[in-house]
């Protein structure tokens, strides 16, 4: 998992922002953890197929608060303006938020394994059947502060710092993969007042950090839109019935009457030596080509002989 650390102190922080582009990634963890980074990183980097103009559907799981800020708090100073970055810097993408009534947003829980972690393929199955891309989960994982002593010999002074961290994963629906896997820390230079009402976890002391939450959910809403953007569109067979082949997403993706796709076997699982499972892309299995739009599917015909079976992945021809 890698970390972006942003600091923050003083009225210069608005230019600093303006070079976040050029901010440097900073590794954390053993070399087992960076082999195993490095090992899903192959897996997520599939070959790139152009993406056709198609949209691409992005389900986010219910966002989580591990800190102290009140639900409330965090509701409307975090998660309403992450869900506002994203529609704004990817308006091409489409978000299926949690608990939104206009949305047939079908994930509500993330699967576990026996030991607690993410069921990765579980996650993965779950977003093929309405056709998603990817699934996001992002999570408030702490917010804390510190103070440290400046200045030199008599001219020493102490400052006082808020910190708010947050935990973004987007998972590749096609592989299993994380397409993205980041832990990102913002600093920011904060009063004594707000040092103290900081460290006894008192939510209503806390005003300097709500710019805070608002800054950290735009650059996590900047990284999983760029992500995105990044990878390539697909959608998955959902049934077969003769020759009558449906897959998802339909119209809402841009799919029309008359496309023509391609089908590739998706139903081999490989183990690494980490024991992380993946869903691995197989060879083409044929052609088809779409007859009926509707929101939510499409249907098509095969063109010319073919194999194919629920779960297969479809691309642009």
């Amino acid at each position: 998992m890698s970390r972006i650390f942003l600091h923050r102190g003083g009225s210069g922080f608005g230019a600093f922002l303006c070079m976040l582009p050029v901010l440097m990634l900073v590794w954390s963890g053993c070399s087992s953890v960076s082999a195993v980074k490095q090992q899903t990183r192959k897996v997520a980097e599939v070959i790139t197929f152009s993406g056709g103009g198609y949209k691409k559907i992005v389900g986010i799981m219910p966002l989580e608060n591990d800190s102290f800020i009140r639900e409330s708090d965090f509701d409307n100073l975090f998660k309403t303006r992450f869900f506002e970055r994203l529609e704004r810097t990817c308006p091409n993408v489409i978000w299926l938020k949690p608990d939104d009534p206009d949305n047939l947003n079908p994930l509500n829980r993330v699967p576990r394994l026996a030991s607690g972690g993410i069921d990765n393929l579980a996650l993965a199955r779950q977003g093929k059947t309405p056709g998603l891309h990817a699934v996001l989960l992002a999570g408030l994982i702490n917010v804390d502060a510190e103070q440290k002593e400046k200045g030199i010999l008599l001219f020493r002074d102490t400052h006082y710092f808020g910190r708010v961290q947050l935990n973004i994963a987007l998972y590749s629906t096609e592989t299993g993969a994380k397409l993205l896997d980041e832990i990102v820390t913002l600093q920011k230079e904060v009063d004594g007042a707000e040092y103290e009402a900081i460290a006894a976890k008192d939510s209503a002391g806390v005003y300097e950090l709500t710019e805070a939450l608002e800054e950290i959910a735009d650059l996590s809403g900047d990284l999983a839109c760029e992500t995105v953007r990044k990878s390539s569109w697909q959608a998955y067979v959902v049934d077969v019935e003769g020759e009558r082949i449906s897959f998802a997403p339909g119209r809402e993706s841009g799919v029309r009457i008359g496309d023509v796709f391609e089908v590739f076997d998706s139903g081999e699982i490989i183990e690494n030596r980490y024991g992380q499972r993946f869903f691995v892309p197989g060879k083409k299995t044929g052609d088809i080509r779409v007859t009926t739009v509707f929101i939510g599917k499409a249907e098509a015909e095969p063109l010319g002989e073919i194999y194919v079976k629920t779960g297969f992945m479809v691309r642009p021809k």
